[in-house]
């Protein structure tokens, strides 16, 4: 009888690799909140982008979601330059 692999037990190199198929950072995002060690993945695979994560670059919901999935340790600074009455209208809720 042969033994069931669930697909996040495949080696580092193989997640990396499937990451690298991946054409936006919002797949890999997706992807990544499945499982811890997928998450582990995308903070290897995009640790450039998680060393100071411009707030301008990308939205609320998304920005959430890499410190949630790539873990605080992987976060040295997060910054924003826009105006806070900007990024939020009062009139409006914020839509998740």
């Amino acid at each position: 009888m042969s033994q069931e692999i669930n697909f996040w037990d495949l080696p580092f190199d193989v997640l990396c690799f499937i990451f690298d198929l991946m054409d936006y950072l919002r797949d890999e995002l997706r992807f990544a909140s499945v499982h811890s060690k997928l998450g582990e993945v995308f903070a290897y695979k995009n640790r450039h982008l998680l060393e100071r994560l411009n707030l301008d670059q990308y939205k609320l919901r998304d920005a959430l979601l890499m410190v949630k999935v790539a873990g605080s340790s992987a976060i040295n600074s997060i910054y924003c330059t826009r105006k806070s009455t900007t990024m939020l209208n009062a009139n409006r809720p914020i839509q998740y």
